[in-house]
């Protein structure tokens, strides 16, 4: 049979808060990441690299000799 002790109490609840923590900036890290690809233009964002900056990439560059 195993006793618990009350000072162990503490320490489980700072366990479950620091899981918590840690589960919460994930999640903030997520929808950052997820926000700033879909600006980037990588998701089709407002600054879609797919639409806008591909022809411009394609032309060639006019030479001055």
């Amino acid at each position: 049979m195993v006793k618990i002790m009350p000072d162990e109490e503490p320490a489980s609840r700072e366990i479950n808060s620091g899981g918590w923590s840690i589960a919460v900036v994930i999640l903030i890290l997520i929808i950052a990441g997820g926000f700033l690809l879909y600006e980037g233009g990588y998701l089709g964002g407002r600054n879609s690299s797919i639409d806008v900056s591909l022809p411009k990439v394609e032309a060639p560059a006019p030479k001055t000799d």
